[in-house]
């Protein structure tokens, strides 16, 4: 059995998915079965905090893209996001780990159900659906971990979340991030027992998934597609081992995003075109992956790995981001369509 790929469709701005039809035709080409829906909207960082839906990608847009991508035979996964509004303004970076909200109330009502309707009215008879309920909102999954488990629906629509890599951890940068939160409301910080009590309740309501995806961003040093492979497959099996019994694992996440393999999550385009060899580590990369995936049936099933396609991360050139042709890699885009049709997954 080998893993299925998907590739990542963001949009954060009304018009975001424009272009829709270009990227899935070449993914298509490609010869992808999935793709990942990763609409984001922009939150403003108050308390309360506040969701700012109509600033995000154009629900009436993003359910024609939704619908094409069915029609054109693909599977299906719906994974929102948020961002903090100086990031997607262009101001410092400000990552969602430390979001404190419940997600019972704006986030379900204005993104979860609209978005979950709209994946189902796009269903074909043999399309399987998935749908994220949350991403790398650490702080929040930890502390209401309980209404996240309000949000689970049973049905023909298999629901997950998506981790880091120490979420699951019982002292990790989580505890910090949620007693710096706490502090600044006036609330008493997180301590230890109290956080260890807090996993082992976040553990039950990921049991009640059908799947939990981690973005998968591990140290790894290569440097040849074997040895990346080998780490790779090492850090699959430590995350797998820490889930609880019953959800499936899936690497919701995974890219390279400059020539720091210690660091892969990192975003500094400029390394990867100015230091000698560093696209070809990262095509080594990318095919590490690769062969990772094809030794890890076992672990990954027939749930789809995801590559992340911000802008420089778009390592196939599908999505046509301005100015990020250099980034575009006609081996791996082979490779890819390789992978892709040695077996066909349903």
């Amino acid at each position: 059995m080998k893993p299925p790929l998907s590739y990542s469709l963001p949009a954060w701005n009304t018009g975001g998915y424009a272009n829709h039809r270009a990227w899935l035709d070449d993914l298509k080409s490609l010869g992808f079965r999935w793709v990942t829906f990763t609409p984001t909207y922009l939150v403003y960082d108050r308390h309360p905090m506040r969701i700012d839906v109509a600033r995000g990608p154009d629900f009436a847009q993003l359910a024609e893209a939704v619908q094409y991508a069915a029609e054109s035979g693909f599977h299906i996964r719906m994974e929102p996001h948020l961002d903090f509004e100086t990031t997607l303004t262009s101001g410092p970076y400000e990552w969602r780990r430390r979001m404190y909200f419940s997600p019972v109330g704006q986030y379900a009502d204005e993104i979860v159900q609209p978005l979950l309707a709209m994946l189902r009215a796009a269903a074909k008879p043999a399309t399987r659906l998935e749908f994220t309920l949350g991403s790398e909102l650490d702080v929040s999954l930890v502390e209401f971990s309980a209404d996240w488990a309000k949000l689970i629906v049973k049905g023909a629509v298999a629901m997950g979340h998506k981790i880091n890599h120490d979420s699951l951890e019982p002292n990790s940068a989580v505890r910090d991030a949620l007693s710096a939160v706490r502090l600044r409301r006036g609330l008493p910080t997180a301590g230890r027992s109290e956080y260890r009590a807090m996993v082992r309740e976040l553990s039950l309501y990921l049991a009640q998934l059908d799947y939990v995806a981690f973005s998968f961003y591990p140290t790894v040093r290569g440097p040849g597609a074997s040895q990346f492979a080998a780490e790779f497959r090492k850090r699959a099996v430590e995350l797998a081992g820490k889930l609880p019994a019953g959800p499936a694992f899936a690497i919701g996440e995974f890219g390279l995003g400059s020539a720091d393999t210690l660091r892969p999550y990192h975003s500094d385009p400029a390394t990867l075109l100015n230091l000698p060899g560093a696209l070809d580590l990262r095509q080594q990369y990318y095919l590490g992956f690769l062969e990772f995936l094809r030794q890890s049936g076992d672990l990954l099933g027939t749930r789809p790995s995801t590559f992340w396609t911000v802008t420089h991360f778009d390592f196939l050139g599908a999505l046509g981001w301005a100015g990020n042709e250099p980034f575009r890699d006609d081996r791996l885009r082979q490779a890819i369509y390789d992978y892709n049709t040695e077996a066909i997954l349903t």
